[in-house]
């Protein structure tokens, strides 16, 4: 039964650690959209700017 409580513990802070990094994770990828963005912005106002 001991094993049985340690393994489910073991499980849930498994489950937990997943969740973070998941959470991370998804943090990352609107950084990177955002920068992505104002990347964009910014050629395409050089490209205005050459074009004048």
């Amino acid at each position: 039964m001991r094993r049985m409580n340690e393994a489910s513990r073991s499980l849930k802070n498994e489950k937990t650690t997943l969740q973070v990094t998941i959470e991370s994770q998804d943090e990352y990828i609107k950084d990177l959209e955002s920068g992505k963005e104002y990347f964009l912005e910014l050629v395409n106002d050089l490209n205005t700017s050459i074009g004048k």
